[in-house]
């Protein structure tokens, strides 16, 4: 557990402002993200290698990754934690409460590669657009 301290002590940006490639160049290879200020889903992002990127592959792009996300709203690691403890035990009498919210099984193993591939090839797309969008409007310009 953090010190309460020392999360006032450290500068925090809105990460629409801060690039990954500007802390790499500044020496900066591991930091913090946090998804939700709210319920502090902390993250610890570590930056393990840097290599250039491939001709006519969109990116961002998924590698690899364990286990399935927590739900949105499932509420902090705690709330998340009482979340997969009642959703493993059939016989838990809030069980079905929690299926009917969360819409069915939840497998915390499975990360549903294909949806997780479909959705940041989607933003991979998106971001390809962007930029044509954004050379074809500088090209205007001159």
């Amino acid at each position: 557990m953090p010190d309460p301290e020392d999360l006032y002590e450290r500068k925090t940006f809105a990460a629409r402002n801060v690039h990954i490639a500007a802390l790499i160049e500044r020496g900066i290879a591991t930091f913090k993200y946090t998804y939700d200020f709210g319920d502090n889903w902390q993250h610890t992002i570590t930056v393990e290698e840097v290599e250039d990127g491939s001709p006519g592959i969109e990116y961002p792009r998924f590698v690899d990754g364990q286990r399935r996300a927590p739900p949105e709203d499932v509420g902090s690691t705690s709330g998340f934690e009482e979340f997969l403890k009642v959703m493993a035990k059939p016989r838990h009498p809030r069980h079905r409460e929690f299926v009917r919210w969360y819409g069915g099984r939840f497998d915390p193993v499975d990360i549903s590669v294909d949806i997780v591939q479909d959705r940041v090839a989607r933003l991979a797309r998106r971001r390809t657009l962007g930029k044509a969008g954004f050379a074809k409007s500088q090209n205007q310009q001159h």
